[in-house]
């Protein structure tokens, strides 16, 4: 089928205003006090020396990493990852809930519209008709589907409140022709959680056993079903097969996808069983990885000594995202070089380019977008 799947990062809630990146949640952490054991307190102190905040895998990293500290006290090591995710919970209901959606514009929609339906525009380094020619070899037509990373209802709420904008921008003609001819979808489909979400459960930790660094945890099975993710989305859905969790459902969507675009999502290890995933869907012909990603560097002056440093710099942050998915896709040398074209980093592009209206709940006041 020639559906086109968003998988949304981080970045995402991020680039509509919210404080809900890693960063955001560290200082937030540290300062939480109430229910500090002294093995929490440990595990805090590491994180203050270590310092590494650039993205949620970076968290996951570190409490794996933490487990070499805890012998084999399983209950210290579940319990610093119990209170963790208790914490993250609350973080993130107080942000999803600052959100005022009655005051959701027509702005709002139509930029959130055109991202989902229009982004092929945004696209500067590749031609439009290479796209268009390669949908086209399918004969059926597709959907727009959405999987998320995020655990808040963000992508979910939007898409329900623009639900009768996406149908109506499907059906509109542009010039002579059908939008949807172009791009060879005719629906807007469902949306998955990848990592759970705040009202069944999240799923935080690694991927894999080997991602805990402690040796003696790893036949452990209570450690592996509360720390690996894949293990803990499992039970997630065993727990009620009707939720939007499953991650069969997910790599369905993901088998029936000609086209892929990651928006706002680091390329991390410990996501790296999607990845691999996603690097073994890639490999079939007709399929297109598009990887929307910010990188800030822009030019101080126009003189062409500036230019150029721009330009190596973003050029040395797409291969650094090339990397990544070939490490974590678990791409050979060979395999990258043949598939490396599929590949597209988009950089900085006008995407989701709002911000959500905010409640001021000291003065329940909305606060402009």
């Amino acid at each position: 089928m020639s559906n086109i799947t968003w998988i949304m990062g981080n970045g995402f809630d991020r680039q509509l205003g919210l404080k809900t990146g890693y960063k955001d949640f560290y200082e937030y952490y540290l300062e939480k006090r109430s229910s500090d054991t002294d093995a929490i307190t440990n595990f805090k102190k590491v994180l203050k020396v270590d310092k590494n905040t650039e993205t949620w895998a970076d968290f996951e990293l570190e409490y794996g990493n933490y487990s070499k500290k805890c012998a084999y006290d399983n209950d210290d090591y579940s319990l610093i990852k119990a209170d963790a995710e208790q914490q993250l919970i609350l973080y993130l209901t107080d942000i999803q809930e600052s959100i005022d959606w009655s005051a959701i514009n027509s702005s709002h929609k139509r930029s959130f519209t055109t991202s989902v339906l229009d982004w092929i525009k945004e696209l500067k380094q590749i031609p439009h008709d290479k796209i268009e020619k390669m949908l086209n070899n399918y004969n059926t037509r597709g959907q727009v589907r959405f999987l998320t990373f995020n655990y808040t209802n963000i992508l979910h709420k939007l898409i329900s409140l623009t639900k009768d904008d996406l149908k109506s921008y499907l059906d509109a003609k542009v010039g002579n022709r059908f939008l949807y001819d172009y791009y060879n979808v005719t629906s807007i489909g469902t949306a998955r959680y990848l990592h759970g979400n705040l009202k069944d459960g999240i799923v935080f930790g690694v991927d894999n056993i080997s991602q805990i660094t402690n040796p003696n945890f790893h036949n452990n099975q209570e450690i592996i079903s509360e720390m690996v993710k894949p293990k803990q989305l499992s039970d997630i859905q065993e727990l009620d097969v009707n939720n939007d969790i499953s991650s069969e459902l997910a790599k369905n969507d993901i088998n029936e996808s000609a086209i892929i675009c990651v928006f706002g999502s680091s390329i991390g290890n410990t996501d790296e069983s999607w990845w691999r995933f996603i690097g073994k869907w890639l490999k079939q012909t007709n399929k297109l990885l598009i990887i929307f990603n910010y990188e800030g560097s822009k030019p101080d002056s126009l003189i062409v000594r500036e230019k150029r440093r721009v330009r190596d710099k973003k050029e040395k942050y797409k291969k650094e995202i090339l990397d990544s998915f070939k490490r974590n896709s678990g791409w050979d040398d060979d395999t990258f070089k043949a598939n490396k074209d599929k590949i597209i980093i988009a950089l900085n592009e006008n995407l989701f380019n709002f911000k959500l209206p905010l409640i001021d709940v000291s003065s329940k006041k909305i606060i402009p977008s």
